[in-house]
């Protein structure tokens, strides 16, 4: 089988599949796309790999397309002849760069074709992969990528420097709105004058033949910082251990820090980002943290008081940035993350604390895995925003630390008076933390000041411990001396008491018999003895005098 001839019996699988509401045809743009970069497969097996279609429908295609060539003796050539309606989406087909699609398309009639413009917004969801795959001579759309709220990001190779980038290109539905083309490229011309290496670069700006918008940008490889706070919380993820889990804390931390220095170049510029959240800050493998998608990015007239710069504010002079005076009452940005004044649609509210807002909400995610707030409709969530109601950080998880849960809604507060002035004192404190000193926004109790304090004074603290123990030691080595000597003398005062005891009973007896016993009280020998014992001892004296006059006499 010949290159085309594979080329026509694939294309012809792609048209039926379509025509049977099999796939989509964004789905069969996007197969055919990568067949080209992989001839070698079957486009029917593509599109299985690509979730595009079920196995069993594939095999199904194959059967038709093997009954179809028959119907027309054998020519895969002749079957796509036959097929007229084809027409709403060979346009686009004829786009790819491929000159073996291209010579199959030119079998296909074209009687039944739709009107021009009648194609969906899927047949033109990569319009880059047009007749040619060069634009302004420089760069070369290879594959599709990924889509936003107004632009199309594809991989382009840049043939100046060999190297590839992000290619993105404004919507087919938005191409001819005048202040759809004027955001766009607004977008570009500020992310292309905010030079700062957490900002990614743009490398050019141009327009396609038909005059939309494009530009070129730095590709960036790695993951989105709300894919590290997914792994990060996920219960069978990595981090579960709490060691490890600190650690990657501490890590996500640190890219803060980045995304704060950021933003708060971009302030001092006299721009607003105004859609700050997990989702447009890039991790790149290296530590590279990037914020992207300056879609709304807001410049000022001016840069806001109180913002620290050695550089003249933005001003744009390719695009209309007047227009974006009539968003006022206008709600624009992503709900999650977006700060009660924007949510109110109120520009002139707008400033510094409002880019803050959105990374105490980020910060929020980081530390519990849940949007600040949330609603079960987008009246609800509104609600929820603007009146503040947001729950701490430790009722979500109790492993938050307290200083973090403070900084977090300071950050979050419903005043932008209340929270930080700007993105360096947001920075300020995260570092404090990071460092274990304490955070302006929370007033540590005696317990924590002591620790802390005990920690930095560590030499002085082990000295102090030291000669407690010592003296401790000392002074129980001398109380045990001293407790054996009073035992002592308690047991040699025992003794004595007792032997005198002894004694005092042995004279009581002698007494007794010399007085009572009848054969010595008639003994004529004792009767000087007798006269010198009391005739009442117990009455008389005590049996302690007793006792000496025996052991005079």
């Amino acid at each position: 089988m010949s290159a085309t001839a594979g080329s026509d019996r694939n294309l012809l699988l792609g048209i039926l599949a379509l025509q049977m509401d099999f796939i989509s045809r964004e789905g069969l743009i996007g197969a055919m796309n990568a067949w080209v970069l992989q001839k070698d497969k079957p486009l029917g097996d593509l599109l299985v790999e690509r979730n595009e279609l079920a196995k069993s429908r594939k095999d199904l295609l194959e059967g038709l397309v093997n009954e179809h060539v028959l119907a027309h003796a054998g020519d895969a050539l002749r079957s796509l002849e036959a097929l007229s309606s084809a027409g709403n989406v060979a346009d686009e087909l004829l786009r790819i760069p491929d000159a073996q699609i291209q010579a199959s398309l030119g079998h296909i009639r074209r009687a039944a074709t739709i009107a021009p413009g009648d194609l969906s917004v899927a047949t033109r969801a990569f319009p880059s992969f047009g007749p040619t795959t060069s634009w302004n001579g420089r760069f070369r759309v290879v594959r599709p990528h990924a889509k936003g709220g107004l632009g199309i990001v594809s991989i382009a190779m840049d043939d100046e420097l060999d190297r590839e980038v992000a290619f993105k290109e404004i919507k087919h539905e938005f191409s001819d709105h005048s202040s759809s083309r004027a955001r766009f490229v607004l977008e570009a011309e500020i992310t292309g004058k905010l030079e700062h290496p957490g900002i990614v670069p743009i490398y050019g700006l141009g327009h396609a033949p038909d005059g939309s918008p494009y530009y070129a940008m730095r590709f960036i490889r790695g993951d989105s910082f709300a894919d590290a706070i997914n792994r990060f919380h996920d219960p069978a993820g990595p981090f579960v251990e709490p060691s490890k889990r600190s650690l990657q804390l501490r890590e996500l931390l640190g890219r803060s820090i980045d995304v704060c220095n950021a933003l708060a170049y971009a302030h001092s510029r006299g721009v607003l980002h105004r859609d700050l959240k997990p989702g447009n800050i890039m991790l790149g493998p290296f530590g590279e943290t990037l914020v992207v998608d300056w879609g709304l990015a807001l410049p000022l007239q001016q840069v806001p008081a109180g913002i620290e710069s050695t550089h003249t504010p933005i001003k744009p002079t390719k695009s209309d940035s007047g227009s974006l005076a009539r968003e006022k009452g206008v709600i624009v940005g992503t709900l999650q993350y977006m700060p009660p004044e924007q949510a109110a649609g109120d520009l002139e509210k707008l400033s510094p604390r409002s880019d803050v807002y959105g990374l105490g909400a980020i910060l929020y995610d980081l530390l519990t895995g849940r949007h600040p707030t949330s609603g079960s409709s987008q009246e609800e969530l509104l609600k929820a925003i603007r009146t503040g109601q947001i729950t701490p950080p430790r009722q979500v998880r109790g492993d938050v630390p307290a200083s973090l849960e403070a900084v977090c809604l300071k950050a979050l507060a419903l005043k932008p008076e209340d929270r930080y002035a700007n993105p360096r004192e947001l920075e300020a404190d995260i570092k404090r933390w990071l460092a274990d000193e304490p955070v302006s926004a929370r007033r540590e109790p005696l317990q924590e000041r002591t620790r802390r304090w005990a920690k930095r004074n560590r030499t002085a603290v082990t000295g102090v411990a030291a000669a407690l123990i010592v003296g401790f030691v000392g002074f129980g080595a001398v109380a045990a001396v001293q407790t054996k000597a009073r035992n002592d003398l308690a047991i040699q005062k025992n003794r004595a008491e007792e032997s005198e005891r002894l004694a005092i009973d042995a004279v009581k007896k002698y007494r007794d018999s010399l007085i009572n016993e009848p054969e010595l009280n008639n003994n004529p020998a004792l009767e000087a003895l007798r006269k010198r014992l009391p005739e009442n001892s117990n009455k008389r004296k005590e049996d302690t005098d007793v006792l000496q006059r025996f052991r005079k006499d």
